[in-house]
């Protein structure tokens, strides 16, 4: 199901990476507009916010992932 495999592509991607680009998902065509939508869901909810093009934990996913604040940002340049 593509809800679930665009939540557990999100959590794994901000754990190993701390920040991504929706492109850099593996999803493509009309599931990258869906996985979108799923996403302002989930920066609605604190999982994420969105600064330019990058997608980076928010509150709930730094406290809830245990992640380091001081982590680089993965290959997103």
């Amino acid at each position: 199901m593509l809800t679930d495999d665009a939540w557990e592509a999100v959590l794994e991607t901000l754990k190993q990476e701390g920040a991504f680009r929706i492109e850099d998902l593996p999803f493509d065509g009309g599931e990258r507009v869906s996985v979108a939508i799923m996403l302002r869901r989930f920066e609605r909810r604190n999982w994420v916010r969105k600064e330019g093009e990058l997608w980076l934990p928010d509150e709930k996913a730094q406290r809830l992932l245990d992640l380091d604040d001081s982590k680089p940002v993965g290959n997103c340049e």
